[in-house]
């Protein structure tokens, strides 16, 4: 193996690795035509704070929908 491609599996390994799920926005993610982004939380607890916190993702429209009719 040469450098150059030990230098390319180093890259990728490491942009896998930095790769959360939290801190984006809907902006950052696409739904399907009867499907709308909401952002869903993890709750942080005490010392544990690497995997939580709120992340984008797609919810079913009529789920949404019924949501937020019971809740006024």
């Amino acid at each position: 193996m040469d450098w150059r491609t030990g230098l390319m599996a180093l890259t990728v390994l490491c942009a896998v690795d930095g790769f959360s799920k939290y801190g984006r926005t809907c902006k950052d993610i696409g739904c399907l035509r009867n499907e709308v982004c909401v952002l869903a939380e993890d709750p942080c607890s005490y010392g544990h704070s690497s995997n939580c916190g709120t992340y984008p993702t797609c919810k079913k429209k009529s789920l949404v929908d019924a949501g937020q009719t019971s809740n006024t």
